[in-house]
Formats: C-alpha cells, sequence, structure tokens
C-alpha cells in the first residue's frame, strides 16, 4: 500500500525538496536517500520509518541484527480509480489522496 497519512507524506516531499528533487520521482527515477543524512533521518523518524524500525529492534532475536542503510521513494499520479497513473511521479503540491507516494526501505545485517 502507499502512503496516505498526511505528516508522513508531507516529511517525505520536503525531505525530496532539501535533496534537490524538483518532483517526487517515479520508478525509473526513484530517489535514494541514505540514511545518517538529514533528509533519511527525517524520513526515519516518520511514522512509517519509526514503525519499521521498531519492529526491526523487537525482533531482532529472531531475525538478526539489522540496519536501514536507505529509504527508497518513487510515486504517480493515478488515474480512473489507482489505474494507468503518470509513472513519471507526481509535482510536489500533490496530496496523498491525489497521488500514489511509497517508501521501500532497505536493510542489511549488522
Amino acid at each position: 500500500t502507499h502512503i496516505t497519512y498526511s505528516p508522513t507524506f508531507r516529511i517525505v516531499v520536503d525531505a525530496l525538496k532539501e535533496a534537490g528533487y524538483k518532483r517526487v520521482p517515479g520508478w525509473k527515477d526513484r530517489a535514494v536517500i541514505k540514511m545518517a543524512t538529514r533528509q533519511g533521518d527525517a524520513i526515519l523518524g516518520s511514522t512509517h520509518g519509526a514503525g519499521t524500525a521498531w519492529m526491526l529492534i523487537q525482533h531482532k532475536d529472531v531475525l538478526g541484527v539489522k540496519e536501514i542503510v536507505e529509504a527508497v521513494v518513487w510515486g504517480y499520479q493515478p488515474r480512473l480509480m489507482g489505474l494507468f497513473g503518470n509513472a513519471d511521479g507526481f509535482k510536489f503540491t500533490a496530496s496523498p489522496d491525489s497521488a500514489v507516494l511509497n517508501i521501500r526501505f532497505t536493510i542489511r545485517n549488522v
């Protein structure tokens, strides 16, 4: 599923702006935001990032010690009930109700 929670949506958009992007990129040009950067820390501190980190911390006995190393961000502007969207991303002015924003966290063993 995509990000519909407005505070996380805004944090990610602001992080992309600060990283020098002109719009939310589509999958082909997806943004890779490294952790330990201001933008990466902001995304990790969002509800969606913190939830992922908390899950890894709580399950390290089963999963082993993991580290989130980057957030991959992309989106598109849907048409026709979410189908056939613009694969080139969307403008920063879009709202969570009108755009599909995705975050994929890259996790590695420590």
